[in-house]
């Protein structure tokens, strides 16, 4: 059962490094424990601080002046993969996080969301 789940960690970090996201190690004090149970929250701070949206929201098509570009660490507490895009309308692709993990923006998606979907 240990190598089921270490291989299963191990690829959705492989999914999620390819994507433009790198997963971040879960701690018992961390955001993910902050985060709501069935929702999501997205962070300007790569440590997972300054919250901007927390949410089950399952179609945003553009972020909103006040958080446009400013994402830069992600917690999915929901059942679906939260895909995220550089554009509004879900244009150009920019990641996924995976249901009930989060993630950091590498550098090069680092402030780069404009809108997502669960799904």
């Amino acid at each position: 059962m240990r190598t089921f789940l270490r291989a299963a960690a191990l690829t959705a970090a492989a999914v999620a490094i390819g994507s433009g996201l790198t997963v971040a190690a879960s701690s018992p004090a961390s955001a993910a424990a902050a985060c709501p149970a069935g929702k999501y929250c997205l962070y300007d701070g790569a440590d997972y601080t300054k919250l901007l949206v927390t949410s089950d929201t399952r179609l945003v098509t553009w972020i909103g002046a006040a958080n446009n570009d400013k994402v830069s660490s992600i917690v999915n507490n929901t059942d679906s993969p939260l895909n995220l895009f550089k554009n509004v309308n879900w244009d150009a692709p920019a990641g996924i996080v995976a249901p009930h993990s989060k993630a950091v923006m590498l550098p090069v998606q680092n402030n780069n969301v404009s809108s997502y979907y669960l799904y």
